[in-house]
């Protein structure tokens, strides 16, 4: 296998799992802390009348006040849990993508170091997706922090090169 192809080959592994294993662990602790989440009872809504204020005085009063103030409050709160489990699911399913994309980029390393020609095609796509995604970055750096918003460019455009170029079976 030629040097520049390991080169290419090694570096998609090594950004899939640099990708996957966290989003992994940040997936299953988040699929965890849901499914613990949801398990905890919801204790049932109370709808007892309110008490006689005449017949019971301040006890009345403060009893009904409370109750007033803690069906206020638990809409309230169910309100921010439907928020918070929006929330939730949308970080599952980002982190989920992730995943999604590390595998194909760990499976992409090991089909170019396969000679697999799927895995040349999607690796020259990726690498051309790599080369659009710093154009933002570059209109908001400073112009010290050029040369280090640059390497992805060249990192991507080695990619090309060696994916589109140099990836004939016989060439070094």
């Amino acid at each position: 296998m030629g040097l520049h192809r390991r080169i290419v080959a090694v570096g998609f592994r090594i950004l899939g799992l640099l990708l996957g294993i966290p989003a992994f662990a940040a997936l299953a602790g988040l699929t965890y802390s849901a499914i613990d989440l949801g398990s905890l009872p919801i204790p049932p809504p109370d709808n007892s009348a309110y008490l006689d204020v005449g017949t019971y005085g301040l006890v009345g009063l403060l009893s009904n006040g409370a109750k007033a103030v803690g069906t206020g409050l638990g809409k309230l709160l169910a309100l921010l849990s439907g928020a918070a489990t929006w929330v939730v699911v949308s970080l599952a399913i980002a982190l989920l993508l992730t995943l999604l994309f590390a595998v194909l980029l760990f499976f992409v390393g090991r089909g170019i170091g396969r000679h697999a020609k799927w895995a040349r095609i999607v690796g020259m796509l990726l690498a051309a997706g790599f080369i659009l995604a710093p154009i933002g970055v570059l209109a908001v750096l400073p112009r010290d922090l050029m040369l280090l918003a640059c390497l992805p460019f060249g990192l991507s455009f080695y990619t090309l090169w060696v994916l589109g170029w140099k990836f004939e079976p016989g060439s070094r």
